[in-house]
């Protein structure tokens, strides 16, 4: 298994060669949060998530200068998967280390959608804390490595109306028009209040508090904002309908 610490020093060296170049791509997942949170690896290592692999989101207007650029570090595509797989979505492997890397374009099209447009600018190594929040809390059947990504964002990035940390206005202004996607984030948040308890012997009190009350920020904000006409009707349905995109797993 590879360490952490050499999966971040890929991350590093990818990221530079990307703002040499001047390639509007940013790192995300679990391995943007340790970038983003100098206090992130000691919580990552009380709960026991280790980083697997590199996640990338990119304009697909630099798609072609991106993939020079990552072959150069060693980087190269399995085309195969490509070819079977509806996602706007490359998949590379280092050729000697074994590091895997996925490069998403444009959008994020999960359980639900989330647009990049004009957003990869906002932070010079990473998507932005609102942006990961988004990526992590939309996954329908979220696992408990996701859940810990969150705990530990919440834990380390302050909640904001900007995006120098997580913008609560954003996230609730996108929950006023997209019913599913509210009633994804309503649910999993309230499963992250849940696991805190869980994780009770490897979180301190304080952390456990300032979670659970950031969670509940966010859930004001999310429930006081005016919903859309169409978000009404929506809601009407409920669940009994399907209200999220279907993800199939890939076997890399």
């Amino acid at each position: 298994m590879l360490a952490d610490e050499q999966i971040l020093g890929e991350s590093t060296r990818i990221i530079e060669a990307v703002n040499q170049a001047s390639l509007p791509a940013r790192v995300m997942g679990a391995v943007a949060i340790r970038l983003m949170c100098s206090s992130a690896a000691e919580m990552y290592a009380r709960l026991e998530r280790p980083l697997s692999d590199i996640d990338l989101m990119a304009y697909w207007k630099v798609s072609g200068q991106l993939e020079s650029l990552l072959n150069g570090l060693g980087y190269f595509q399995d085309r195969r998967i490509v070819a079977f797989h509806e996602v706007q979505r490359n998949f590379y492997t280092h050729k000697d280390l074994g590091i895997k890397l996925d490069v998403f374009f444009d959008k994020l099209k999960m359980c639900h959608e989330i647009d990049f447009s004009g957003r990869l600018e906002l932070h010079p190594k990473t998507i932005t804390p609102t942006d990961l929040f988004l990526e992590k809390i939309q996954i329908v059947k979220i696992s408990e490595k996701d859940i810990k990504d969150i705990i530990v964002l919440l834990r380390c990035v302050d909640l904001t109306g900007d995006e120098r940390g997580i913008n609560v206005k954003y996230i609730a202004d996108r929950m006023s028009w997209d019913w599913g996607f509210y009633y994804t984030t309503t649910i999993n948040l309230n499963k992250v209040k849940d696991f805190l308890q869980k994780y009770s012997d490897r979180l301190k009190e304080d952390e456990i508090k300032l979670v659970k009350e950031r969670i509940d920020t966010i859930l004001a904000a999310i429930e006081s904002k005016p919903k859309s006409a169409k978000w009404k009707l929506r809601a009407k349905i409920g669940p009994s309908v399907k209200w999220y995109n279907e993800v199939e797993d890939l076997i890399r």
